[in-house]
């Protein structure tokens, strides 16, 4: 975990929907949807994945070109640890 203090509130919420999901495709729409980020660019998913990325690894959400993104169950134990530092820390 390199960056994981910099993850935003965001970002833990786009996290939060793919761990929910571990090892299941979640389309950008699903993700804006349960993350409530309708306000945002469809853009902002994409970002968001990007800063889980440098938190946990590369590797840890896969991006299936076309249908959206998956959180690796290997990374599923990373990604409960820090949703749970960051909701401890609001």
């Amino acid at each position: 975990m390199d960056d994981a203090a910099a993850l935003t509130t965001t970002d833990i919420a786009v996290l939060t929907v793919l761990a929910d999901r571990a090892g299941a495709v979640v389309s950008r729409d699903t993700i804006r949807r349960l993350a409530e980020l309708r306000q945002f660019s469809h853009r902002r998913c994409d970002s968001a994945v990007v800063a889980i990325r440098r938190a946990i690894t590369n590797d840890a959400v896969v991006t299936v070109r076309g249908r959206g993104w998956m959180l690796s169950a290997e990374h599923l134990e990373t990604a409960r640890t820090l949703i749970d530092a960051h909701l401890q820390s609001t």
